[in-house]
């Protein structure tokens, strides 16, 4: 027999924040931003079409703005990636230190480019609200409001979204098994270190990623300690009943075996037996409902009863 007291002193009360840190906010039906994502699939199953195809729906939904790749097939995926409009100077071919160095740097720039215009706003937001004296205002203040013209002009976020102007970004790394992205082992690994901190990079701005690759765990697959902190997969037809097996004991404090296993059935089978399939399973981890942890593809939701 166990007995607890309870102490009613507010003082160790826990004390939630009224809001994350962290927070990208999405549509209702949408999956919560920052993601840390993998697509797992045979060769030629999709994983890049379904990929692109849930972050063209960031897009239009406005929660995301600028998207960098790190992929040695970036010239042959144009036609798939193409929509997401990436610049040129945001695609890489290799997963060398330096590159992920260089995108962690871009988004550390975007967070400057994004406080600069904070303060520009509340500048403009002084100098413009008439109730407050203007013969009250420091006169530095009234001399950098000048010099960038914010008496004529309101200042302008860089992106326009439904975040306010806020910088939603996101990483794509396809097609690098058998890099040294994966390969390295131990938060030493720049591109593993970039995983497990992604959220806080750019002083909390954040950087969302999104791993394409052939296998989940094991030999070329994703590194465990980076499976530990997935927060979505997508997950096409597995051959291979092992892996169906390890992903429902990663996930069975939140689900019964049987049902995870009669959601997958639902999620991936074929409507079309004489073409090959394309379908693929979403796995949300941290489900705004719990009826929202499985999807067929993206616009369906399997909910196992």
């Amino acid at each position: 027999m166990v007995k607890t007291v309870k102490l009613k002193d507010e003082a160790y009360k826990i004390k939630l924040p009224k809001k994350s840190a962290f927070t990208i906010e999405t549509p209702d039906n949408q999956v919560k931003l920052h993601q840390l994502n993998a697509v797992c699939s045979v060769r030629g199953y999709g994983k890049g079409v379904i990929l692109s195809s849930l972050l063209q729906g960031f897009k239009h939904q406005g929660c995301l703005d600028r998207v960098f790749i790190i992929s040695p097939t970036i010239e042959s995926n144009r036609p798939i990636f193409g929509p997401l409009e990436i610049n040129p100077e945001d695609e890489y071919s290799t997963g060398d230190p330096a590159n992920i160095l260089d995108i962690i740097r871009k988004v550390e720039e975007e967070q400057e480019e994004w406080d600069q215009y904070q303060e520009a706003f509340a500048l403009w937001r002084i100098i413009n609200d008439h109730s407050i004296n203007i013969n009250s205002i420091d006169p530095k203040i009234l001399l950098k409001a000048l010099e960038n013209g914010y008496f004529n002009k309101k200042p302008e976020p860089k992106y326009r979204n439904s975040q306010g102007g806020r910088p939603c970004l996101a990483l794509i790394v396809d097609d690098c098994q058998g890099d040294k992205i994966y390969n390295a082992t131990g938060s030493k690994n720049p591109f593993i270190n970039l995983c497990l901190r992604h959220r806080h990079i750019g002083k909390g701005l954040g950087l969302s990623i999104f791993m394409c690759c052939q296998t989940y765990g094991g030999s070329g697959g994703i590194p465990r300690i980076i499976r530990q902190n997935i927060t979505s997969l997508l997950l096409g037809e597995q051959k291979n009943k092992e892996v169906l097996d390890q992903i429902a004991d990663e996930i069975g404090g939140q689900i019964e075996k049987e049902k995870f296993m009669e959601a997958y059935s639902r999620a991936v089978h074929n409507d079309r037996p004489n073409e090959q399939n394309h379908n693929f399973m979403m796995i949300d981890f941290f489900p705004k409902r719990p009826d929202m942890m499985f999807r067929r593809n993206l616009n369906e939701f399997v909910i196992p009863e």
